[in-house]
């Protein structure tokens, strides 16, 4: 697992071992970042169940102006400070050793340009998650949501977003959300 592009591009990152995590792979991480490349430069990033920090990472790497990182899991912490010093970069970022659910329920007036979302595959905080984004609005208007999810999960209504990429590679999902337009719903995913 590496940095891909910009100022950090080849350094090595750490990711906590165990059957737990699951890194987001280089290839994906590649295809992401081409789909974002002209919404990162000088964007607020969110970076939500953060474990090792590759896609806040990635983002001021190439050009984020700021990213907040949340993960509550000890062993992803260390890795993720340990990464984002050696890239340089802790200056520009903010780790916040919490729950996602409750830093969300209790965020105050802060609006992100580019939203992660990555949480565990067998945990259903995902759609708890864009549903606290919404409610608290925190997706800049012109924003977007990113949220990586396996690959078999079945869509259900949900008003205030719009659903306008979606990419599978292999048992991963990449879906790029945005604020809907008036009148238009297209929804979260959850597992059939």
């Amino acid at each position: 697992m590496r940095v891909i592009a910009g100022k950090a591009k080849g350094l090595p990152l750490v990711a906590p071992r165990g059957r737990h995590t699951r890194p987001t792979s280089d290839r994906v991480k590649e295809a992401v970042f081409s789909t974002l490349q002209d919404k990162i430069p000088g964007a607020l990033v969110l970076d939500l169940f953060a474990g090792s920090g590759a896609l806040g990472i990635e983002a001021l790497s190439r050009g984020a102006k700021k990213a907040v990182f949340v993960e509550k899991e000890r062993r992803s912490l260390r890795c993720l400070r340990a990464n984002l010093q050696k890239a340089g970069m802790s200056l520009q970022a903010e780790v916040l050793a919490a729950d996602v659910l409750r830093y969300l329920r209790e965020a105050q007036k802060v609006f992100f340009d580019l939203i992660f979302l990555d949480p565990p595959y067998s945990s259903q905080l995902g759609p708890k998650a864009l549903d606290l984004i919404l409610t608290k609005n925190l997706l800049q208007a012109a924003g977007c949501i990113v949220w990586e999810a396996p690959a078999d999960l079945a869509v259900l209504p949900l008003p205030g977003l719009q659903l306008w990429k979606k990419k599978i590679y292999g048992d991963t999902m990449i879906m790029y959300f945005q604020h809907a337009s008036e009148g238009e719903a297209y929804g979260y995913f959850r597992d059939a």
